[in-house]
């Protein structure tokens, strides 16, 4: 069913262009690899123009912990998912629970709130598309 429901994300996100050229994480044919080639490219188009080059990086501390459910949803509408494909990611990121074990006293079950969950194949493809709209320039690797 998650395999599925991957390629429909997916397909949809290819189609109408969602995810930008620029993201590189958790895409196929899409490597660390590539990414710091383009970097570097650019770097050095830069230097053989006599241009300045600086670089600013983003490493999103415990993304996929942080990641905002409403926030998610109204992605998906706006990006005109299917109607289908929003309301199974809403029932897949609802009703979770936790419980914290230490030693061998359990804490109460708590809702979570926020976030994806671990190890899924869909997490992955959600966060591209809740990051999806992060502002970019034009002046910017272009």
């Amino acid at each position: 069913m998650k395999k599925i429901l991957l390629k429909r994300l997916n397909d949809h996100c290819y189609s109408n262009n969602i995810i930008p050229d620029e993201q590189f994480g958790f895409r196929d044919k899409h490597s660390c690899t590539h990414q710091l080639l383009r970097v570097t490219n650019k770097i050095v188009e830069g230097f053989n123009i006599k241009h300045y080059t600086g670089g600013v990086f983003l490493d999103v501390s415990k993304a996929f912990d942080r990641m905002w459910h409403n926030g998610l949803i109204a992605k998906l509408i706006n990006y005109q998912f299917p109607d289908y494909l929003i309301e199974i990611i809403q029932r897949f990121l609802s009703n979770r629970k936790f419980q914290v074990k230490i030693n061998q006293v359990l804490s109460s079950v708590g809702n979570i709130q926020a976030g994806t969950p671990q190890g899924s194949s869909l997490s992955l493809t959600l966060y591209n598309i809740f990051n999806s709209d992060f502002p970019r320039n034009d002046k910017v690797l272009n």
